[in-house]
């Protein structure tokens, strides 16, 4: 099961909680640490430096085999930690800041991805993607690791966990994901925080390549001089890693944005050429239809036409009424007496009257 461990209260009233997301194999506390000393648990660090911030970390099952424990397959693992976050009134107010280390940057999105799917019938969901302003990745394998692909090759002798499945190199749910990820990031105007490795660890060699550890943001990857580990486990206060996450979560966000404005900005921004292809502009678009803002907002826009249009109606009848129309030309008749008849011309469409024989005077043999 997950379990949320405060590791800092607020420094003065609470704007902002940040939560920490350890990976494969990882701890809540431990992954943190350069040494094994609560004093070197970093994100503790930041309440000091930032007023206002509150510091959480999640920690859940995350073997990397199944010999040592169990561990939930990315997407159970991820609606496991949402209940988890959506029922802790601590996180009920204040923006948010998630930052996941290797698997943790994935179980961060699937998070996300899991909020905005609930969004539209349960309310704390909603308010959650709401407040999440930044997101920061750290060594996150955004298109899986060669290594989970080696141990899924040896799965008799390394009995892989399911977390550990979840990592297959090019994977298509990976895929699918940060595809999603992308475009509801892009909407949302999320800013990001992207750490790589560069070094490799001296077991495993490099963890995370570097294509794989570019989910292809808005914001270029920072590559670090350390290896998959030692990129969680800053030793100090000047070391880059936590000054790069410190000035990250000072910032102000390039662009927060409420839920409504996205449905107006939409309406707004010209029809692009998705980069996802049509499936990716498809999906968006059915997202923004499910929306209950934007329902109303073109139930709105829908209603507004219709009423302009029976207007323009009423004013082109009553302005320009029908033309009556134009009497023909008036019909001839013939009268003919006593059986004579006299014709010159056309008489096509005439009448012709015959008088009584009784009027007629009787001729003398």
């Amino acid at each position: 099961m997950a379990d949320l461990f405060p590791i800092a209260e607020a420094r003065g009233p609470k704007t902002a909680n940040v939560i920490f997301f350890h990976g494969l194999g990882g701890d809540a506390k431990k992954t943190w640490e350069a040494i094994n000393d609560e004093a070197s648990l970093w994100p503790a660090w930041l309440a000091q430096d930032i007023e206002g911030l509150a510091v959480y970390s999640v920690g859940y099952e995350a073997s990397v085999s199944g010999w040592n424990g169990s561990a939930m397959e990315l997407t159970d693992r991820a609606a496991n930690v949402l209940n988890l976050l959506l029922v802790n009134p601590d996180l009920g107010a204040g923006e948010l800041i998630l930052v996941g280390h290797s698997l943790g940057g994935l179980v961060i999105k699937q998070v996300l991805r899991k909020a905005a799917d609930e969004a539209t019938d349960r309310a704390e969901a909603l308010s959650f993607i709401e407040r999440v302003r930044k997101v920061a990745f750290l060594a996150t394998p955004h298109a899986g690791s060669d290594l989970a692909g080696l141990g899924d090759s040896l799965r008799v002798l390394i009995h892989p966990s399911a977390a550990t499945r979840s990592l297959l190199r090019d994977d298509q749910h990976l895929s699918d994901l940060n595809l999603w990820y992308r475009r509801w990031a892009r909407q949302r105007g999320i800013d990001h925080l992207i750490l790589t490795e560069t070094k490799t660890t001296s077991l495993f060699g490099m963890i995370v390549k570097p294509d794989s550890s570019d989910p292809g943001l808005s914001s270029d990857p920072v590559p670090i001089d350390t290896d998959h580990i030692d990129i969680a486990k800053p030793l100090n206060r000047e070391s880059e890693v936590y000054q790069l996450v410190l000035n990250f979560i000072k910032r102000p966000a390039e662009r927060p944005v409420s839920h409504e404005q996205i449905g107006i900005d939409d309406l707004k921004r010209p029809l692009e050429k998705p980069i996802d292809g049509l499936f990716g502009w498809t999906a968006s678009f059915w997202s923004f239809l499910k929306a209950e803002e934007n329902q109303k907002l073109l139930g709105w826009i829908g209603g507004g036409l219709a009423v302009l249009a029976t207007g323009l109606w009423v004013v082109f009848v009553h302005f320009y009424p029908s033309p009556e129309p134009k009497p023909g030309p008036p019909q001839k008749q013939i009268e003919a007496d006593c059986s004579s008849v006299a014709i010159g011309g056309d008489v096509s469409g005439t009448t012709i009257t015959a008088g009584s024989s009784g009027d007629c005077p009787k001729t003398r043999p």
